[in-house]
């Protein structure tokens, strides 16, 4: 007997993806033609130029400004595909400097992570494009509700029919008796009929009730009466004691105290020792603050590797100090001997880092480089090349 096929259910639920490609390339349009404040919009109409699919100018504080949209109509949109999207917008800007935009939006009709989202402004601004803005479904439908003519006209259709494979439960047996055979159907009601029966027979029993299964009562063991059996001490004979004589005492004779004259050894006199001079180590004076090498302000890295160049004096030694400036979280190493170190960040840290160089000498800072400021981005492509690691 075989069922029905069903239609596959859908990831996500959002209204917006029942529309086309199309059709949601048309919605994003009109949304930001009728919004008034943009000019000269033009939309490509699925034949998309270098990346955009809506062009438009906005006039912001006295210029104009350069907007570029991407309608993306997947199932979910991810790091990997803006990632691709961005490289592509760059090779173009590389080549044709008034290609650059002011403002990129990526629109989606299903939700963009916020961690895709954060990855995805780190990585523009390594290409030297500005911070991408994401109209995602939950935007989208803000700005719908703002617009309630085009909600209506785009979504006012598929909202009152909703898709095909949202079928009441009832709706779907019945589709499936309309399927099965005749033959399928008596072995159908054969089956009802003998499940019928035993739970019919199951009921009769639980009106008889369930009858009461005692456990048999242990008897405990008694004592028998009887004398106790606690053993009687055995006597100890007392000892007899023998009369031993006494010694008769016999005096000792003293020796007569007769003075012995010891000769003393001659004094020689003891050579007295020099006492030892350590000389006390000479305190160094307070170095120059470290000069920081790479990474660079404002550089993109995926295998951090921090130089710097200074110098040492008697005692002292360098600490490096990290910080992530969107969490707090701080890092330092040991105490250093050389001006490389390399570290491994952990990954879900990406994002910005403030970095700096400190000598320490007895737990004491004494001087303390600049700050610089890096980005940290684990999943970057091949298109930034790798820094030699230390001692290269």
């Amino acid at each position: 007997m075989a069922w029905p096929p069903l239609s596959p259910a859908r990831r996500h639920t959002h209204p917006l993806q029942k529309l086309s490609p199309e059709k949601f390339e048309n919605l994003i349009y009109r949304l930001v033609q009728r919004s008034g404040a943009f000019e000269d919009i033009h939309w490509y109409r699925g034949a998309r130029d270098d990346s955009r699919d809506i062009v438009m100018l906005k006039y912001v504080g006295g210029e104009w400004e350069r907007w570029y949209v991407h309608c993306r109509m997947h199932q979910y949109v991810d790091y990997a595909i803006l990632q691709d999207e961005l490289k592509h917008l760059a090779r173009h800007a590389e080549r044709i400097l008034t290609f650059t935009p002011h403002v990129i939006v990526y629109t989606a009709a299903c939700d963009i992570p916020p961690n895709d989202k954060n990855k995805t402004t780190i990585y523009a601004r390594a290409l030297g494009l500005p911070a991408p803005r994401f109209w995602d479904a939950p935007v989208l439908l803000e700005m719908l509700a703002e617009q309630p003519a085009t909600k209506q006209e785009f979504l006012g259709q598929l909202e009152a029919t909703g898709p095909a494979d949202e079928r009441r439960p009832l709706q779907q047996v019945s589709a499936f008796l309309r399927h099965v055979n005749g033959q399928d159907v008596v072995i159908a009601g054969a089956g009802l009929l003998i499940a019928a029966g035993l739970f019919c027979g199951w009921r009769a029993l639980q009106g008889q009730g369930a009858a009461t299964v005692t456990s048999p009562r242990i008897a405990q063991p008694t004592s028998s009466p009887g004398a106790s059996l606690s053993p009687s001490p055995a006597s100890t004979p007392t000892p007899s004691f023998a009369f031993t004589p006494t010694p008769t005492f016999s005096p000792t004779p003293s020796p007569s105290n007769t003075p012995t004259s010891t000769p003393r050894p001659t004094n020689t006199p003891r050579p007295t020792p020099e006492p030892t001079v350590t000389p006390s180590p000479t305190l160094a004076p307070t170095p120059a603050p470290p000069i920081l090498l790479t990474p660079k302000s404002g550089e993109l890295l995926r295998y951090p590797v921090f130089r710097w160049q200074g110098y040492l004096g008697y005692g002292q030694s360098y600490i490096l100090h990290l910080e992530h400036l969107a969490s707090g979280w701080t890092w330092q190493s040991g105490s250093l001997k050389a001006t490389c170190q390399q570290i491994d960040l952990p990954y879900e840290l990406f994002g910005g880092w403030r970095w700096w160089v400190n000598v320490v000498a007895a737990d004491t800072i004494l001087v303390q480089s600049e700050a610089r400021d890096i980005w940290f981005d684990p999943y970057l492509s091949d298109l930034h090349p790798t820094p030699a690691p230390c001692g290269k």
